[in-house]
């Protein structure tokens, strides 16, 4: 299985770029990896997408993890309170 990688900016103006490519990703893969080791900016709409989509993995009970991440996605998830939900340790 590869990781999807996500751009440096995930955030609402970037949506419409790269929410496709991850919807494919979804719709491909059964157990999903994610590579967010690039992310140099993510704002609130970027990561309440991020949040959605662990959220739909649970409850279908499809398995997520991360394979990278970046200090600016683990620090940005903490401060939201996103961390646990995301699966990703604390900053």
């Amino acid at each position: 299985m590869s990781a999807h990688k996500f751009p440096a900016e995930v955030r609402a103006k970037e949506m419409d770029d790269f929410l496709p490519e991850l919807d494919a990703y979804y719709q491909s893969a059964d157990a999903m990896e994610f590579d967010g080791s690039e992310i140099k900016k993510v704002d609130t709409a970027g990561m309440q997408a991020l949040v959605v989509l662990a959220h739909h993995l649970r409850q279908e009970d499809r398995e997520f993890s991360w394979s990278a991440t970046s200090p600016v996605l683990l620090e940005s998830a903490q401060c939201m309170g996103a961390s646990d939900v995301l699966g990703l340790p604390a900053a």
